[in-house]
């Protein structure tokens, strides 16, 4: 037996999870706390309409904003078995592509038991390699990207390459010297030089619990101007044993009423997650906490340990009802925030959402928001 069989088979014997996505590490804790995404001010208006199993189109209404201003966006999606294309246009002219292409065909799951094994099994992240393409195109000038990715997650590791608006063909510096037409990378007169940002990340799961990697990141936005800059990873995952069997047999007890929709995936009970950049002295670190089925909590930490100190701690929490989901969020600078998800119908929602910056001053400034979310 050779060296790469016994290296296999090792492997193999360990059982190592998949380690997911590495812009996915922070995922656990970024579901419960309260972001941007789930807070909005003025009132908002989405419909969705599944024209097929594989087809989707939306239409998003925003206005009685403050901040910004009137907007309507429109959104197609299609979902294949191992492709996705999105496209969205809102009225300011900007555009939004994506388009994801698997090149592995996904596993056959396994035989379940029961809706929680599965929705376990679903939580989990698979063994995948995906080349993706993001597309932001808007009016205003220099706010257009161009990401090309691809992503390659196997049994036990991860690999990942991005590049945002790589050009190969741009101006050279100004302070280089020309270079000769018999010696040119391209065999012409004209010189050019490579711009753009690009990043390579790995992670590697340890054992069952804990996973490492790393990210370099290379950003060349101008020919004059070059950074460089690592970041080193840590997640630490807690099993489902004990905990997990004590919560399938609570919600066994208590089954979800009709016409209600599954209960969310079941995810570690608790989770530690740290970044850190020790070239700008940036450090994130969060951890989450499953308290039952329906009860989650996270906080999060990110701050410069550098010689300018800064920090901030946000904690929130989210809970799960029959008929709604709740989350709260507060951080140290004095925001607070909570959104409200009330499904009135099947397919029919409410949300509501408010904000409080005592920051500000004067008492602080608020914000509230709310919608109709309406899928047919």
């Amino acid at each position: 037996m050779g060296l790469f069989d016994r290296v296999r088979k090792l492997r193999e014997s360990l059982d190592l999870p998949c380690p997911g996505s590495f812009e996915a590490l922070h995922r656990e804790a970024k579901s419960v706390l309260a972001s941007p995404q789930y807070l909005f001010e003025g009132a908002k208006i989405e419909l969705q309409s599944n024209l097929s199993p594989n087809f989707q189109v939306t239409h998003l209404m925003n206005f009685a904003s403050q901040a910004n201003p009137n907007q309507y966006i429109f959104g197609a999606v299609y979902a294949g078995a191992r492709s996705l294309l999105q496209g969205q246009i809102d009225t300011d002219g900007s555009l939004f592509a994506r388009a994801h292409y698997n090149w592995k065909n996904p596993p056959p799951p396994p035989m379940f038991t029961d809706v929680y094994e599965q929705a376990e099994y679903m939580s989990r992240p698979q063994p995948q390699s995906t080349t993706k393409f993001v597309a932001q195109l808007s009016t205003d000038d220099g706010n257009s990207v161009i990401n090309l990715e691809h992503e390659h997650i196997g049994k036990d590791y991860a690999v990942n390459v991005k590049l945002f608006n790589p050009n190969i063909v741009d101006n050279p510096p100004k302070y280089a010297e020309p270079i000769p037409d018999n010696k040119h990378l391209f065999g012409n007169s004209k010189n050019t030089s490579t711009t753009g940002i690009f990043i390579a990340s790995f992670l590697k799961s340890i054992n069952k619990n804990l996973t490492l990697g790393a990210e370099y990141l290379l950003q060349k936005q101008t020919p004059e101007m070059e950074e460089s800059n690592i970041s080193f990873v840590a997640r630490y995952a807690g099993r489902f044993n004990e905990h997990f069997a004590r919560m399938s047999e609570s919600v066994k007890a208590y089954p979800p009423r009709p016409n209600i929709p599954q209960p969310p995936p079941f995810i570690p009970k608790y989770v530690l997650t740290a970044t850190y950049q020790p070239a700008n002295g940036v450090f994130n670190a969060s951890y989450y906490y499953k308290l039952n089925h329906r009860l989650e909590m996270a906080t999060e930490l990110q701050a410069l340990v550098g010689p300018r100190k800064e920090a901030l701690c946000t904690a929130g929490f989210k809970l799960d009802t029959h008929y709604a989901t709740i989350r709260g969020i507060v951080d140290s600078k004095g925001k607070i925030g909570t959104v409200l998800e009330e499904r009135l119908a099947p397919g029919f929602a409410f949300t509501l959402s408010g904000e409080m910056d005592y920051s500000k001053g004067q008492g602080g400034v608020g914000k509230l928001g709310f919608g109709f979310s309406l899928e047919a």
